[in-house]
């Protein structure tokens, strides 16, 4: 009998007590425990990576200036979570690098996707404005090689120049 057929998908993974009023004495206080996939495969993405990402856009005048950055994304299983951290190690605006960046975020099939709220900055006419945008990435990883998207969402007051495109991110494995 396959057991992760015939149970509800809310207890694969848990540990089932069954009592003694609905089985034999034989079978009272049984113990089973049924391992779900999350846990049964860590994710690909799980190890040390060299990242290129797009940072942002800067835009002056109409014309769009994409920032990009290098660095080091390290990804490790927590639970059933996962975390990245993201330490920049440079970026083509040559402003400062600011302290890494930790991410929350859940495996999937092909890597992972975290979640993240960034602070971005408006300045039109002299007018300068901080929001917080929600920033989702996405990952996916085939053997030593990452590829991913990240989704900058912001209120639709505060975009100025039309809606976000999502930005690319690559790497490579970093092997030990």
């Amino acid at each position: 009998m396959n057991l992760s057929s015939t149970l509800p998908k809310r207890l694969l993974g848990a540990v089932l007590f069954i009592g003694a009023r609905t089985l034999t004495p034989a079978l009272a206080f049984a113990t089973v425990v049924v391992p779900t996939e999350a846990y049964a495969q860590p994710s690909t993405a799980v190890g040390q990576w060299n990242i290129e990402w797009e940072l942002g856009r800067r835009v002056m005048n109409g014309d769009v200036e994409i920032i990009k950055a290098t660095g080091v994304l390290t990804v490790r299983a927590s639970g059933d979570s996962l975390l990245a951290t993201i330490e920049t190690k440079s970026r083509t605006d040559g402003r400062p690098i600011g302290a890494p960046v930790v991410l929350g975020g859940k495996a999937t099939a092909t890597g992972g996707v975290f979640s993240q709220v960034q602070q971005m900055r408006f300045n039109m006419n002299g007018d300068e404005r901080t929001v917080d945008a929600r920033v989702t990435w996405t990952l996916v990883a085939s053997g030593d090689a990452l590829s991913g998207e990240i989704v900058r969402e912001m209120p639709a007051t505060m975009v100025p120049v039309g809606p976000t495109v999502p930005a690319t991110l690559t790497g490579t494995r970093i092997k030990n």
